[in-house]
């Protein structure tokens, strides 16, 4: 509101060549844009949706990192709200930025839209609203086993398995 803002992008590739963006917005939602030669052309951007024509995924002006797994799933990590939550004012509060939700995302036949639909939001972190700056992590895979490494209220840095009861996604499009 007031003015145009799309930063900090989460760029994935997508096992038919193309580029998967999504973009922290001051909307209330995340945007999503996607590439088919290599980053010279984008399509215009649009909001993500839990899967096509569906409920638009809620997040404040805060990163959005997209991770993908070494089976081809994809982890989107968020705050699983519009702003307001926490006594947030709007996408800009930095008091919205908590909890941390995971989605689980498959790749989908969409041509020309959407590419991947993502799982319900599960909770996954919650600081107490010490910081938002939770997402400001990273994530890998070493041994079958997943690792959320992020920092809280700015002193630490953290650690979290991502577990298989977690990443349950029977209600995702395989």
């Amino acid at each position: 509101p007031g003015y145009s803002a799309s930063m900090e992008p989460a760029i994935q590739n997508l096992s038919d060549g193309r580029i998967f963006c999504l973009l922290r917005t001051m909307t209330g939602s995340i945007y999503y844009s996607v590439s088919g030669d290599s980053g010279e052309t984008w399509s215009g951007p649009d909001a993500l949706c839990y899967a096509p024509g569906g409920a638009e995924v809620h997040h404040p002006n805060s990163p959005c990192p997209l991770f993908r797994l070494e089976d081809g799933r994809y982890l989107l990590f968020y705050h699983n709200n519009d702003g307001t939550a926490n006594e947030g004012t709007g996408p800009g509060d930095v008091r919205s930025r908590g909890p941390v939700f995971v989605s689980v995302g498959r790749e989908i036949d969409n041509p020309g839209g959407q590419p991947v639909a993502f799982s319900d939001p599960k909770p996954f972190y919650d600081n107490g609203g010490k910081s938002g700056l939770a997402l400001y992590g990273s994530f890998f895979e070493h041994e079958s086993v997943r690792y959320w490494w992020y920092p809280d209220a700015m002193r630490f840095l953290l650690g979290k398995v991502v577990t298989d009861e977690l990443l349950n996604d029977p209600g995702v499009p395989s």
